[in-house]
């Protein structure tokens, strides 16, 4: 705002002044906020309805992006890789824009959006906290099995395959009961803390 009660020496300064920052500012903006503001000529009001047209933006903006990861979804016959990435993307744009997302986050909602021929292996996967790199190290599994049935079943789901290899190099055993192979696909883990001296081997 203009002072009052000012000098007409200092009020045509103010003017000057008031008039080189309204132009500075409008020379920053872009053509579409130039034509917006464009009959806005006091150098603080402008600027402070930049500042609250922006902060709006930002909040819608991030809701969006928020919605996007929410509803996350693999389209059909998109790769596994690609859907990953797709997944990946979306965090990293709320991050720029300043909404947080979690590694554990990105895993929930990446499984969470599995369909189709992941049916199965997402059902798995909501039981474990595996990182992003591992769910796309199942998938792409998955996809093999798709591909060449006979390469992985004969072994279990690839999803089996992968933790057995898993636990195996890290020292930890998988226990399934009957009914959890029956009723459920949950697959639990439990560590082995000592070396047992004798195993009685079961017949084949």
């Amino acid at each position: 705002m203009k002072p009052e009660g000012i000098s007409e020496k200092d009020a045509s300064e103010w003017e000057q002044k008031n008039s080189d920052a309204v132009a500075y500012i409008k020379l920053s903006l872009s053509d579409e906020q130039a034509l917006q503001f464009a009959a806005e000529n006091n150098a603080k009001i402008l600027w402070d309805k930049i500042k609250s047209t922006s902060t709006g933006q930002t909040e819608d903006r991030k809701t969006d992006a928020g919605n996007e990861l929410k509803n996350l979804q693999i389209n059909s016959n998109e790769l596994a890789n690609d859907y990953v990435s797709r997944a990946r993307g979306i965090a990293t744009k709320c991050h720029l824009i300043g909404l947080d997302v979690s590694p554990r986050e990105l895993v929930y909602y990446t499984v969470r959006g599995l369909k189709g021929q992941f049916l199965k292996v997402r059902d798995i996967l909501k039981t474990q906290h595996d990182s992003v790199d591992e769910v796309l190290e199942i998938l792409r599994e998955e996809e093999t099995s798709f591909i060449s049935p006979s390469s992985t079943r004969a072994e279990g789901t690839s999803t089996d395959v992968f933790y057995s290899r898993k636990y195996k190099n890290s020292g930890m055993r998988r226990v399934t009961s009957a009914d959890d192979q029956i009723m459920s696909p949950r697959i639990v883990f439990t560590e082995i803390k000592r070396k047992v001296p004798h195993q009685v081997e079961g017949k084949r």
